[in-house]
């Protein structure tokens, strides 16, 4: 794709992401973009953006060198003679809509599903893949343990990706044929928009509890940021929300003015999809599961009554994605561990 037409397309996409454009002495094909200098190779674009410890403006030059021939930027950089040049208000803004132009916007062929929580997130993400897959859904699971796209599985640098390698994921999920794609949203990601731009269909809300206060500072800064997934960070609200109704931090967002349509409150006690009759075993979890579609017994392997909450979050979340109730207790069923969670020794 040529440097302008990426540009304007991704400024059209990104709700303004690209602020101004300099017309560039030469129009060249773009074969590749990348944020890391150190991967830039011959007729990339390099990304220049600032982030919470490094300014990737100063490493211009540096991707020069390896091969850039465009460099969008959000400083006052001036442009480099020969190189094509735009300048942004808002790097990772602009990251986020040139990726998914690059890649043909590939998340407008998923329906992404958001978690979000201290605690639960990758169990609750491993047990929704594998419902997904039990009612015949292709999926790509982004989260901290591990990547999975279309049955192959990757190494996790980092819970929620940046938009560029986001979207190179969900590009390769789809041409292998996926359709769902479910992630972990870190509010490191949310607080930086690492997922700006990106229409979540649910958004699962797990619970909040004391963590990451050295980035967020207070609880009430750390609750805003895992809020911001409700609310949409650059695209609409999610369609449905499934909110643990047990924890403080989640009857909150319950009864907070957000825009979801759909509305799903869980919990082993509480809300529309409940547990009952717990029996928990060194052998795993058996319950009977309460939802508005009906009742049925559960059996997992997975230990606790922690993963009994984790089984209600996936089973909301399945609920607002259309599956059924023996597809939910099958897929439950299927998923015999989650790596480094729990875990048989």
């Amino acid at each position: 794709m040529r440097f302008l037409k990426l540009i304007r397309g991704a400024a059209g996409a990104g709700v303004g992401a690209v602020a101004n454009a300099f017309e560039p002495q030469a129009d060249p094909e773009i074969y590749g973009i990348d944020y890391d200098s150190r991967r830039v190779r011959p007729g990339f674009l390099f990304v220049a953006m600032r982030g919470e410890t490094s300014d990737g403006n100063r490493f211009i030059d540096s991707a020069i060198t390896n091969g850039a021939v465009a460099v969008v930027s959000d400083s006052e950089s001036l442009p480099r003679e020969g190189i094509a040049w735009a300048r942004v208000e808002h790097g990772r803004r602009a990251l986020a809509s040139l990726s998914a132009r690059f890649y043909s916007s590939p998340a407008d062929r998923l329906h992404i599903t958001g978690i979000t929580g201290t605690n639960g997130k990758t169990t609750t993400a491993f047990l929704l893949e594998s419902i997904l897959n039990a009612a015949g859904r292709s999926t790509i699971l982004i989260g901290t343990i591990e990547y999975h796209v279309a049955g192959e599985v990757y190494g996790a640098p980092h819970t929620t990706p940046e938009p560029l390698d986001l979207q190179r994921l969900f590009a390769g999920g789809v041409h292998r044929g996926a359709a769902e794609a479910v992630m972990e949203v870190s509010s490191h990601a949310l607080a930086q928009e690492r997922t700006y731009g990106l229409a979540f269909d649910v958004a699962v809300f797990t619970n909040l509890t004391q963590d990451h206060l050295d980035y967020h500072r207070d609880f009430e800064s750390y609750f805003a940021a895992k809020r911001r997934l409700f609310e949409g960070v650059g695209a609409p609200p999610p369609r449905a929300a499934a909110i643990n109704a047990e924890d403080e931090y989640g009857r909150r967002l319950l009864a907070a003015q957000i825009d979801p349509q759909q509305r799903i409150a869980y919990g082993v006690g509480a809300g529309e999809v409940r547990a009952s009759a717990l029996d928990l075993g060194r052998d795993g979890v058996r319950f009977r599961l309460d939802t508005p579609a009906g009742t049925v017994q559960m059996e997992s392997l997975l230990l606790g009554r922690v993963n009994v909450q984790n089984i209600l979050a996936a089973t909301a979340a399945a609920l607002a994605r259309g599956c059924q109730l023996d597809e939910i207790s099958e897929g439950v069923r299927r998923l015999q561990r989650v790596p480094g969670r729990f875990e048989r020794v």
